[in-house]
């Protein structure tokens, strides 16, 4: 089920995404159920601030009455290089070392004078 339900949009995000895309990647929308983890070979979060940060690890509680938790590790070295490229492609673009077709330019005021 595709949804961006839990996900607010953003100019990272959509950067992210643009970037991935540009390399071929084929980029899901979905709600991921926690018990899909053990699956992924990596992790990453998006944000205005932090850019792109990779999840090392991740603990889940196992139910809201079960207070133990189970621990997700996301080790992938072919991933890491990829969050890696990721991060630097988006502060190229933070700081206009690069000019790509996906890149929204935002004209700055002028003052009167």
């Amino acid at each position: 089920k595709k949804t961006d339900y839990h996900s607010l949009s953003s100019i990272t995000r959509r950067t992210i995404i643009a970037i991935a895309e540009s390399h071929g990647i084929e980029v899901v929308k979905a709600d991921i159920p926690v018990t899909a983890l053990s699956r992924f070979s990596g992790l990453f979060t998006t944000g205005s601030a932090a850019g792109i940060t990779r999840v090392k690890t991740l603990d889940v509680k196992k139910s809201a009455t079960d207070t133990s938790t189970v621990s997700y590790t996301f080790e992938s070295p072919k991933v890491i290089a990829f969050i890696r490229m990721l991060f630097q492609k988006l502060n190229d673009a933070r700081l206009g070392r690069i000019h790509e077709e996906w890149i929204t330019k935002i004209p700055l005021r002028q003052e009167a004078s």
